[in-house]
């Protein structure tokens, strides 16, 4: 995925890892090293919303994440915002509420059947990186 800021461009890997317990003695290279998390889970599945709080403690352990969850670029995706109101478990106020308590400012659901918000997602969470590193860096110029 590129994304064309100013000058540079800036080429992103994405590891999808899908909670696979395969996957699981990659992590500390997975994590390692990472500028952007996604936490993603199924509006229509409780359990996976319920689990996104041991993706982040995980995250948060294993890449090394120092400054706290305030200074690093994460962000939280619904998918399945096309089901229908009857199918969804999660509610939109949940999600919110929940990244309100955990210090995640950026959030959002999306729909990868119809490809609502897609886009968005990578590009809020692109946006989140940039601001925080240009912060951090006028933070060590202001030393």
């Amino acid at each position: 995925m590129f994304f064309n800021d100013l000058s540079w461009i800036k080429c992103f890997q994405i590891w999808d890892t899908a909670g696979q317990e395969r996957f699981k003695s990659l992590r500390t290279p997975f994590y390692r090293g990472t500028d952007i998390c996604i936490l993603a889970y199924a509006i229509d599945d409780r359990s996976s919303f319920n689990n996104i709080k041991t993706w982040l403690n995980e995250f948060l352990n294993y890449a090394g994440v120092k400054n706290g969850i305030e200074k690093f670029p994460f962000i939280v995706v619904g998918n399945k915002s096309d089901v229908s109101s009857k199918d969804r478990e999660v509610p939109y106020e949940q999600l919110k509420q929940w990244c309100e308590e955990n210090k995640i400012s950026t959030y959002l659901e999306t729909s990868a059947k119809t490809d609502n918000n897609v886009l968005e997602a990578f590009s809020l969470s692109v946006q989140r990186y940039l601001l925080l590193k240009q912060i951090a860096y006028q933070i060590c110029s202001d030393i």
